[in-house]
């Protein structure tokens, strides 16, 4: 539980300006959709917790309705996949986006810092993860993003670009 909340908190910590659009055309949809504009590094060390990389998204939600709601106060609605493995990493949950004009869409940036993970070796292999091997000197690490409005609606996934982590 102390962990989704260190998530939860670094999340809303790492949220970067988010412009409300008041006047969004009528070709915004009413599902979310992300886009991949960039990330603070392309290397980072393998570990639990022992380094970051700050990845920035880009969303556009036609009704606006991305963030907390009354009635899903906890949903946590950013959902990362590590794509080594194919399994969910993290959620987040997108903070609450003031009310004005959201009615009419929003659209923005979102910053999530991202914690570092540990390399994960063929199965064949036997090596548990976390090792440092020769064999193994560096992980390819790429993320998968996917935002859920708070009607369910599932936006497009996103990829980063390839992470290089390092497992020595």
């Amino acid at each position: 539980m102390l962990q989704n909340l260190t998530k939860v908190l670094l999340f809303l910590f790492a949220l970067t300006l988010i412009v409300p659009a008041c006047n969004n055309g009528p070709d915004d949809s009413p599902v979310p959709q992300l886009s991949f504009i960039g990330m603070t590094k392309s290397e980072i060390s393998q570990g639990i917790n022992v380094d970051t990389v700050f990845v920035t998204l880009g969303f556009v939600d036609g009704d606006g309705d991305i963030s907390i709601s009354e009635n899903n106060p906890d949903k946590l609605n950013l959902t990362v996949r590590d794509m080594r493995t194919g399994n969910v990493s993290d959620r987040f949950l997108v903070p609450e986006i003031p009310a004005s004009g959201a009615s009419n869409g929003i659209r923005g940036e979102m910053t999530v810092k991202m914690l570092s993970v540990c390399c994960v070796y063929p199965l064949m292999d036997s090596i548990p993860p976390c090792s440092v091997t020769s064999l193994y000197p560096t992980n390819e690490l790429i993320w998968e993003y996917t935002l859920t409005d708070n009607a369910g609606n599932v936006s497009n996934s996103v990829l980063t670009s390839p992470i290089n982590l390092l497992c020595q």
